[in-house]
């Protein structure tokens, strides 16, 4: 085979590869951990290792049965900010009461984040830039996006409606997201791309608390959160049909 046949078919698989890199999986973690700690003589305290900032801000007390959160990256949170459920019994632990969540003012507060703490940009000036100012201009920006970030958690408004909904939906929606967590399986190798959202699903299962972020969810996983987030948007439009979701849920 000659150097160039050899470089045309090396060059075929370098562009197919990265077609299909772009294309990629889903990148997940998959947790069971502990629901409760004890820290000496005292209370159980419960397990919220797994949550992340928005999470806390949602469901920061305890891990309920059921919770979903959908949290978008980049300029996705302006078409649909972050947001999510959990079902939890109601005081006298005869029913059942679906929490939604969701913020309400994401864009205004992470272009305040932003105008507060700017970052610089480089543009076409990048190419011929001196190195040391290269430096300065990626720590400058680390920095910054970090301050943006604790800056916009301080500044999110979280909304929140309660929906009392059956024990048959409540049950059936539990059910369906444990089967969910305890079968989902990797189905390649995961790709991160710029601007990913992230969903992730948690329920108590005796005494563990299982949970699983998925970034950039796809197939199974796609469809999962499209129920969920549309669990949501009924829930919040007082629209929500069991019926139809208990249907979905077998």
């Amino acid at each position: 085979m000659t150097k160039f046949m050899m470089c045309c078919l090396l060059y075929a698989f370098f562009i197919v590869s990265i077609f299909s890199q772009q294309d990629g999986q889903s990148v997940f973690v998959k947790r069971i951990e502990n629901n409760f700690y004890f820290h000496g003589p005292i209370d159980p305290i419960a397990n919220l290792e797994s949550k992340g900032e928005i999470e806390k801000l949602f469901f920061g007390d305890f891990n309920a049965p059921v919770e979903f959160s959908y949290l978008p990256a980049g300029e996705n949170a302006a078409f649909r900010p972050p947001s999510g459920f959990r079902i939890v019994r109601d005081s006298l632990r005869k029913s059942y009461i679906l929490e939604v969540k969701y913020v309400s003012n994401y864009a205004e507060a992470s272009e305040m984040a932003s105008m507060k703490y700017p970052s610089i940009a480089s543009g076409s000036e990048w190419a011929g830039m001196p190195e040391d100012r290269r430096k300065q201009i990626i720590n400058h920006n680390r920095a910054a996006f970090a301050k943006q970030q604790e800056e916009r958690l301080a500044l999110l408004k979280i909304e929140s409606s309660s929906i009392p909904i059956s024990n048959q939906f409540a049950e059936k929606l539990y059910q369906k997201m444990v089967s969910f967590i305890d079968t989902y399986k990797a189905k390649g190798v995961g790709t991160l791309l710029v601007d990913d959202n992230e969903v992730v699903f948690r329920n108590v299962v005796g005494h563990e608390v299982w949970s699983l972020s998925i970034i950039h969810p796809r197939d199974v996983a796609l469809k999962m959160t499209d129920l969920c987030n549309q669990i949501v948007t009924d829930a919040r439009a007082n629209k929500l049909v069991e019926k139809k979701y208990i249907s979905a849920l077998h």
